[in-house]
């Protein structure tokens, strides 16, 4: 019981300081676009103050809601199961995901393989990579998205053909505290966070994968529940 206390008190501990962390810069923000607001003197400028504003806190709205995502992702209710036919699965999500960028579907897994996963978290977690690759890979990105099986786990990745993550970032690109390039172009750096804190509430893990350009990211879940395999699915796009 100590032990169990021990630890909800570390993880509270631990949400708080990142949340003090992640606020603290668009608070200020906010706070010097307000105080400008006297010293606009036309519409327009007290326009264009009002929309900086409004930006940020659309920006704070969604790491609140990045935040409070990892909080939960400790509590045991966080996923919510089921068996999940995975061609189908990357099919859909493939469709779903077109409408960010142009994506291509590199999926060679069994028709018949089923793995028991929360939906929603993994589309959730494969879509945050893709905004990801999207972000970082340029004006014209190539993205790839894929998946294989690999030693008795499913490997779900995505790939982009963009500049790569910096070799200093890479042992630190999926912790909550770490604030690379993510943040320097406009985002949080909570996101690849969040692809981990799934990954590992399906028993997985989230991985940086060694690539000769761009950035490939991997989620490896394991294969706890299988249905027939039979001939390899493969769909391009």
């Amino acid at each position: 019981m100590l032990g169990r206390l021990e630890e909800a008190f570390t993880s509270q501990r631990r949400f708080l300081d990142d949340t003090s962390h992640e606020l603290r810069t668009p608070l200020t923000v906010i706070r010097g676009q307000v105080e400008l607001l006297e010293l606009d003197e036309t519409p327009e400028e007290r326009a264009e103050t009002t929309r900086l504003v409004l930006d940020e806190l659309d920006r704070l709205s969604r790491m609140v809601d990045d935040l409070f995502l990892l909080a939960r992702a400790e509590h045991p209710d966080f996923l919510r199961p089921d068996r999940v036919k995975v061609a189908t699965f990357l099919v859909d999500l493939h469709r779903r995901l077109s409408t960010l960028t142009p994506l291509a579907l590199v999926a060679d897994v069994p028709d018949g393989l089923v793995i028991t996963a929360d939906p929603h978290r993994l589309a959730q977690a494969v879509t945050q990579l893709v905004a990801n690759a999207v972000k970082h890979a340029g004006a014209d990105p190539r993205v790839e998205l894929g998946a294989r099986v690999d030693d008795g786990e499913l490997v779900v990745w995505v790939a982009d053909d963009g500049p790569g993550v910096p070799v200093d970032e890479a042992p630190r690109v999926f912790d909550r505290s770490h604030r690379g390039v993510a943040a320097d172009r406009g985002g949080a750096g909570l996101g690849l966070a969040i692809v981990r804190a799934i990954a590992e509430a399906h028993a997985g893990s989230a991985r940086l994968a060694p690539t000769a350009q761009g950035a490939r990211f991997e989620l490896r879940l394991p294969l706890t529940a299988t249905s027939s395999q039979v001939a390899p699915h493969v769909s391009t796009a």
